[in-house]
């Protein structure tokens, strides 16, 4: 077991490489950086609580940490280094609510991993950051998302198909759909007619298959056809944080139309249903 010491702003690089009994470490909430390598081979580490201050973890922090399965990155996470899961059992991971991006390079070569939660609120999957994640067959990428960067998800060959949001407007050069700088053979980008997503998938000729419009009414958040109690409960779940609520509707959720998503529409929403 290791403490860092509260006020510390940084895991010092190569800290605890090959520690190869560490089990347990606490890592105050003044650290801003989790250095390279300084978990490298801590082959017992089987979790690990990282603090809601971090901004930045360095190449290789956890490379080889083969009890490792499932960690959380909190949202002020903005920079990575490559390889930071690379050797890892990692199979799940959160980013947690409230992130604008999934770091560069975040996920590069995490080969285990096979389910990651993005929030509603992230607008960039930056560059590089699921590379090489040969595991990960599927994504849900949220209606807020903008931008996926160069390679974001290149050479995840158990990824047959993506579905991509309207929101998107930009894609870097093999972003989704490629393995070894070619197009994966009979992948399929699911999105809308008009949308950068039909854009990419013809000028890279990858087959892409049109969704139809949603039409849901203002507060209908569940998306059951009807408006009622279960809408501001699952808008409140939403609004706490809890990730297994996912908005997939901005415009229904959106009740008050202010362009923002907040308890004012969840008094909205119980105005509707008085009414």
């Amino acid at each position: 077991t290791a403490t860092i010491e509260n006020g510390a702003t940084a895991v010092a690089d190569n800290l605890f490489s090959n520690a190869k009994n560490l089990t347990k470490v606490t890592i105050p909430n003044t650290v801003k950086k989790v250095g390279s390598m300084s978990f490298y081979h801590c082959e017992k580490l089987s979790s690990v609580a990282l603090p809601n201050t971090l901004t930045e973890i360095g190449y290789s922090a956890f490379n080889g940490t083969t009890a490792l399965t499932t960690i959380t990155i909190p949202k002020t996470v903005t920079k990575a280094g490559i390889d930071v899961f690379n050797g890892s059992a990692l199979k799940t991971a959160t980013i947690e609510n409230g992130a604008t991006a999934v770091a560069d390079n975040l996920f590069s070569n995490a080969k285990n991993l096979t389910k990651v939660t993005i929030p509603n609120t992230v607008k960039k999957i930056g560059s590089m950051s699921f590379y090489d994640c040969t595991k990960l067959s599927s994504v849900t990428l949220p209606n807020t998302l903008t931008s996926i960067e160069t390679s974001a998800f290149e050479n995840c060959q158990a990824m047959k198909s993506i579905t991509i949001p309207k929101s998107v407007t930009y894609f870097g050069t093999t972003a989704v759909g490629y393995s070894d700088g070619r197009v994966i053979d009979g992948f399929i980008i699911y999105g809308y007619k008009n949308t950068k997503a039909q854009t990419y998938a013809t000028k890279n000729k990858i087959t892409f298959k049109a969704l139809q419009e949603e039409t849901v009414p203002v507060g209908d958040i569940n998306n059951d056809g009807k408006i009622d109690v279960s809408d501001v409960t699952y808008l409140q779940m939403y609004l706490s944080g809890n990730s297994s609520y996912v908005i997939k509707n901005t415009k229904a959720a959106d009740a008050n139309g202010d362009g923002k998503i907040d308890v004012a529409d969840v008094t909205k929403i119980q105005t509707i249903i008085a009414s």
